[in-house]
């Protein structure tokens, strides 16, 4: 069972281009619906936390109950009919936590994005973007974490029925844009597209 807010799901290697991705499909669909972009990641380092900040510098996971706690008063908060996840479904009991509680949280869990680079891509795009958390050897920490996870995440959410797109993240980012945009499309309600305006 489950709620009446569509919610989509972005996932993929530290420097993959996930949140550029988010960003560019939130800014797609605003145009259309009320819709809200929820960045797990980005709300934690807001928060200021210094324990939280140096775990996240060190590679490490976040527990799940302040993640929960976060993701649900973001829910609850928040009014939109379109959801955008960046960073969630890190590990397998978080999918599992979010499938579990839909109807509670008025969401419905309709799709994951998973944008995929090799993982000496995303070692590079973070070291040319280097911020304090990306040394070397917490990169390669928070490479091994993603990939030692990811596999059961998305087993998880294809069992329940969750739509999986995974696109190549290399290369144009607006071309990227689209293929998830058109994509999406094919097997979701996405507000904008021509069969919605009435156009086709």
């Amino acid at each position: 069972t489950h709620g009446s807010r569509v919610v989509v799901g972005f996932i993929g290697l530290p420097g993959s281009g996930k949140s550029t991705q988010s960003k560019a499909l939130f800014e797609r669909v605003s145009k259309y619906c009320k819709c809200s972009r929820i960045s797990i990641g980005q709300i934690l380092r807001d928060d200021g936390d210094e324990d939280v900040i140096r775990i996240m510098n060190n590679g490490d996971l976040v527990s799940d109950e302040l993640v929960f706690k976060i993701l649900e008063d973001k829910f609850r908060a928040t009014g939109e009919d379109f959801i955008i996840l960046d960073g969630f479904f890190r590990r397998e009991n978080e999918a599992e936590w979010l499938i579990k509680n839909q109807k509670r949280l008025d969401i419905d869990v309709q799709a994951l994005v998973y944008i995929k680079v090799s993982d000496k891509e995303a070692t590079n795009r973070l070291k040319a973007r280097r911020r304090e958390d990306d040394e070397d050897a917490d990169i390669k920490v928070r490479l091994e974490v993603f990939n030692l996870n990811q596999s059961k995440v998305l087993s998880n959410l294809k069992k329940n029925g969750i739509f999986i797109f995974e696109v190549d993240g290399i290369g144009d980012v607006d071309k990227i844009a689209e293929k998830i945009y058109a994509n999406l499309a094919e097997w979701i309600y996405m507000p904008g597209t021509l069969k919605e305006l009435g156009w086709e």
